[in-house]
């Protein structure tokens, strides 16, 4: 994204749209908006799970949202209401499982 901020080069936004698509957007290929299975547990088939570790380390989510909005502030035209309207259905699917999920519950008290 500094590239685009710097040379405000057309390239560096229809990459970034795509690979927003690619990672949130597209059933095909898309990321689960959840970490359920980050860090897993091994067990018994059924009962492995993700640990509250696995919510910790996707911290660098981050970096997604500040490329996410210098994007919408850029003015690009590659960046629509539709790729908006869907990497912000994805973030509140994952917000909804961070909250409720026993991972993100753990996540939270661990970070405090």
């Amino acid at each position: 994204m500094r590239s685009l901020i710097l040379t405000g080069a057309e390239q560096h936004s229809i990459n970034a749209v795509q690979y927003t698509r690619a990672f949130f957007l597209d059933s095909e290929t898309a990321i689960n908006p959840n970490a359920a299975y980050a860090q897993v547990i091994r067990g018994p088939p059924g009962s492995q799970e993700g640990g509250y570790e696995g919510v910790l380390d996707f911290n660098s989510l981050v970096k997604v949202v500040n490329a996410v909005q210098v994007l919408r502030f850029s003015g690009r035209p590659e960046w629509s209401g539709d790729i908006e309207a869907g990497i912000l259905d994805w973030a509140g699917k994952y917000l909804g499982w961070l909250q409720a999920s026993q991972q993100g519950q753990k996540a939270e008290s661990a970070t405090e």
